[in-house]
């Protein structure tokens, strides 16, 4: 029986035999791939970065990448400060996260500077199937061997290089986890007017992006793999869609998870995520 819509997110990539995806493994190379850029690039603004393994935890960080992009970003900006002795522009900001988020999703798919394959399990894949609509928070879908997910936070072709090059990561959606900042916000830093955006050559006008315009008029969807944390505006999506289903993996174990899940999107059904085979 086919079912119309599916979220997934990166909890698919923990299925199988490795924990190349875990949040723990991929803050370990997020860590790796910011000294190894230190150490590699003359850039002044790679000199911000300079000390950070001394001032944050990478090894055993057990919440999302977003979360520590944020400390990643906080860091810089803190020592931008008082290196310059003053705020930062809004080009400035752009600069910073625009190398976080390449850092970070390199971090997401590179080990030792090769792509990480990953065979997703056939039974997972069939189940999959049966879903008309398949979006995705990932930027690269192992599984999707006919390109039929719609990425929400754009899409990666299977790398050529030793890397995700600039231009490769900064039409990608991604935002380190800002307390007071909507995503959609930190993606349209550069739109203008804008009274802290100076003219530069290497910035240019864009126009503004609309986040999550693919869940808009869905009155039933199905959740797997996702996190409850660090993206208000995929929740309040959640919250406009009548019938939300959550597939929480280990559910008698997780209960900090299915608490936040409740808090968040109190409506929803949550369920174990063994129940998503059947």
């Amino acid at each position: 029986m086919q079912k119309q819509f599916l979220l997934i997110g990166n909890g698919i990539n923990l299925h199988g035999t490795t924990n190349d995806f875990s949040s723990e493994a991929i803050a370990h190379r997020f860590g790796e791939v910011i000294q190894k850029r230190i150490s590699n690039h003359n850039d002044k603004e790679f000199a911000y970065f300079d000390g950070i393994n001394k001032e944050l935890e990478f090894e055993g960080y057990k919440n999302n990448i977003e979360l520590l992009a944020y400390d990643v970003y906080e860091f810089v900006c803190t020592k931008y400060k008082k290196c310059e002795k003053k705020d930062l522009s809004e080009n400035d900001e752009m600069k910073f996260i625009s190398l976080i988020k390449n850092m970070a999703i390199n971090a997401m798919f590179f080990r030792d500077s090769k792509f990480i394959e990953k065979e997703v399990p056939e039974k997972l894949v069939r189940k999959i199937s049966l879903y008309v609509n398949v979006l995705t928070l990932n930027y690269f879908e192992y599984w999707d061997k006919n390109s039929i997910c719609i990425h929400l936070h754009g899409k990666i072709r299977r790398p050529f290089y030793s890397e995700l090059r600039h231009a490769e990561t900064e039409e990608l959606i991604f935002s380190p986890a800002f307390n007071n900042i909507t995503k959609t916000a930190v993606i349209n830093l550069g739109c203008y007017p804008s009274d802290r955006l100076y003219p530069s050559e290497d910035l240019y006008p864009k126009e503004p992006k609309k986040l999550y315009k693919d869940l808009d008029n869905i009155q039933r969807i199905e959740v797997f793999g996702v996190s409850p944390y660090g993206d208000d505006e995929l929740i309040e999506k959640l919250n406009m869609i009548e019938k939300v289903k959550i597939f929480v993996y280990n559910s008698e174990k997780n209960h900090k998870e299915i608490s936040e899940w409740k808090k968040r999107v109190s409506s929803a059904e949550i369920v174990d995520g063994s129940k998503f085979y059947i």
